[in-house]
């Protein structure tokens, strides 16, 4: 079994991965490269109950810093990241790279993740959501090759970072704070009710609310996100049939039941997602994974930013973060 520390170090490096995907631009609002495998892939050799609490960090701490923890977002980021873990890691063990490289493995899991991804949004949002499994498909296996080749770039750079962060925390053990579990049994009931309650005028309410509480929280609201969830969810449900026919599209017909489910079903997430990001006020633990896993990344964000690497490229950016900032003008002349 890993050390804490390591699995912490390497949650971390997941989402410092997660975030350099934002300082690109998108090519669409709804597809991710997935950058962070790339550390998935550097801990195949692991052992498997290691492997497995890596994969369930990274799922649980990428849904925390992107404010969508109470949202099926977070159900359908576990299942994606725990079901492609398994089939690379399984592909890893049975083949070890001699019949399929370590591209051909970041595929498969790439690919995975896609299918998972888009058959539960299909489960809650309807099966219009299914007609982006083959554009995803054909994106993922793209983004696979992308991740196996950043993993070759920084495999070295991980190795470093681990032996140098790897020793374990000599740390009293710190308690939960009463607060913060208030806090969140507070946000927990209000997402549960969002979920329980099917009235426009309620969930209307429910996102003015969580918008409020997220700008207590000093969290930024972007509209943009909510935008394109808006217009994704309008677009699965709005030619379900059933109920009047307000007007057609081609050969489709948009009914008052399709955009009144439309309407609530964005309501609701985008309540769940607003409120979510409330939980960037909730202290974690120091000594517990998930509250490692996010100090060491809240470190790592700040030497990002900070005004010594202001000048380098993202990548030599990243790779003086991983290895240490100190370490920046070495990692330059490479």
């Amino acid at each position: 079994m890993q050390s804490r520390n390591k699995l912490a170090y390497l949650g971390a490096l997941t989402l410092l991965f997660s975030y350099a995907e934002l300082l690109f631009p998108r090519i669409t609002p709804f597809f991710k490269p997935g950058l962070s495998n790339a550390i998935i892939i550097f801990s195949l050799t692991f052992d498997f109950p290691s492997f497995i609490i890596l994969c369930l960090i990274k799922s649980l701490a990428a849904s925390l810093t992107a404010g969508t923890l109470f949202s099926p977002f977070l159900i359908i980021s576990v299942a994606q990241s725990v079901a492609s873990g398994l089939l690379m890691f399984a592909t890893n063990k049975i083949f070890h790279k001699k019949i399929i490289s370590v591209y051909g493995i970041s595929m498969i899991g790439s690919v995975s993740s896609a299918i998972v991804q888009i058959f539960l949004c299909s489960v809650y949002l309807g099966r219009g959501t299914l007609n982006l499994l083959a554009p995803m498909m054909i994106f993922s296996l793209f983004s696979g090759i992308l991740t196996a080749f950043i993993y070759e770039q920084f495999s070295q750079d991980f190795e470093a970072g681990l032996n140098k962060n790897h020793q374990e925390s000599t740390e009293e053990q710190s308690v939960w704070k009463k607060s913060s579990i208030v806090k969140i049994m507070i946000l927990v009931i209000f997402s549960v009710l969002i979920f329980i309650v099917n009235n426009i005028i309620f969930l209307s309410f429910a996102l003015i609310l969580s918008l409020f509480l997220q700008k207590k929280s000093k969290r930024r609201i972007l509209i943009l996100p909510h935008l394109f969830l808006w217009i994704f969810v309008f677009l699965s449900q709005m030619f379900i049939p059933g109920g009047k026919v307000l007007f057609r599209v081609w050969k489709f017909s948009v009914t008052d039941t399709s955009l009144i489910i439309a309407l609530a079903k964005s309501l609701r997430l985008s309540a769940v997602i607003a409120l979510s990001q409330c939980m960037a006020f909730v202290s974690f633990p120091k000594d517990t994974l998930l509250g490692m896993t996010l100090g060491i990344f809240s470190e790592m964000s700040a030497k990002m930013q900070s005004a010594e690497l202001k000048n380098l490229p993202i990548p030599e950016k990243i790779r003086a973060v991983i290895r240490g900032a100190q370490e920046a003008p070495a990692a330059t002349k490479s």
